[in-house]
């Protein structure tokens, strides 16, 4: 994998507007968040650019419980990029 093509888990959880506390924990307990598995380079995890982009287009990843974010995408898509409610 081109090491170029990736971000850091902030930058992630930036793009999934949720905190990278919450990107850790589902690594930690899966070992992927959402259906994207990081690549670990020196202790850092670093997410895959074009998986990211599959999950914000809506593209099956293989995980079913991730079911929740395709809405809250098409949501926030929709809403001009206002703040989406979580509830």
């Amino acid at each position: 994998m081109d090491l170029q093509k990736v971000v850091t888990t902030q930058e992630l959880a930036k793009s999934l507007k949720c905190s990278a506390k919450t990107i850790r924990k589902n690594h930690c307990l899966t070992g992927h968040c959402y259906g994207i598995r990081p690549v670990k380079v020196g202790g850092r995890l670093l997410w895959p650019i074009s998986e990211i982009a599959k999950l914000l287009n809506g593209e099956s990843l293989g995980v079913e419980s991730r079911s929740h974010i395709g809405k809250e995408v098409v949501e926030y898509q929709t809403s001009g990029y206002a703040e989406v409610s979580h509830g």
